[in-house]
């Protein structure tokens, strides 16, 4: 797991957005 100061900027992104997914999809 990575948090936010560890992860490299071009994940951040993704993550972001691999959150807003599953928030979407599970909620």
């Amino acid at each position: 797991t990575y948090l936010p100061s560890e992860t490299p900027s071009p994940l951040v992104k993704y993550k972001e957005e691999e959150l807003q997914n599953l928030r979407g999809d599970g909620t």
